[in-house]
């Protein structure tokens, strides 16, 4: 098991024991204020990592044909937006860019990564989520913030663990494509559940 998971539990078992939860806001400070400030950083180191995943230092040759375009360089080219936002989603090759041919399974890896973990898992937990709203085993899920947040966690994009060539398709299929319309399905079921 990994922290993340760990500590997913250590919360769940927080929330769901009303002494503990005493403990931790009353009596030892100290871990509250540790737990807040780690949560602080967590989302600026997540981006600094998935940014060194998309950093490919360029080769001896690149890096001379660059500083070769720019001494006979004479005039500054302009792009307009979408051709620009084209070369991202579309990866046309040119100029000092990498022109990286998909290799076989790829797509089919990408498609798997998505799916299962934005229409299966869902389908597994979404039901289980229902059936402990209907129980009522815990007074955490008589608020509606609570279910609703849960339906968004249990629906949300796939953790980028992927190879690093991979990532990028990843990202612009789970989060450009399937997360919008996801997000407004997962919105509405989590306020269908809050009407049960």
């Amino acid at each position: 098991m990994t922290a993340p998971i760990w500590a997913a539990l250590l919360s769940l078992l927080v929330a769901c024991i009303p002494s503990l939860q005493h403990t931790m806001t009353e009596h030892v400070q100290p871990i509250k204020s540790a737990l807040n400030s780690a949560g602080n950083c967590s989302i600026p180191l997540t981006l600094v990592v998935l940014g060194a995943y998309f950093f490919v230092p360029k080769t001896e040759e690149e890096r001379e044909r660059a500083q070769k375009g720019r001494m006979f360089k004479t005039r500054i080219s302009h792009t307009s937006l979408v051709r620009g936002v084209r070369k991202v989603f579309v990866n046309e090759g040119g100029g000092d860019e990498c022109h990286q041919e998909a290799r076989p399974g790829e797509t089919k890896t990408v498609v798997v990564a998505v799916m299962s973990r934005m229409i299966l898992t869902p389908m597994i937990l979404l039901p289980l989520l229902m059936v402990m709203m209907a129980t009522k085993v815990v007074n955490v899920f008589d608020d509606p913030v609570f279910v609703l947040a849960n339906v968004l966690l249990i629906t949300s994009p796939p953790a980028l663990t992927l190879a690093q060539r991979l990532i990028s398709r990843t990202i612009f299929w789970a989060y450009c494509v399937v997360t919008p319309v996801s997000t407004i399905v997962s919105v509405l079921i989590g306020l269908l559940l809050i009407e049960l």
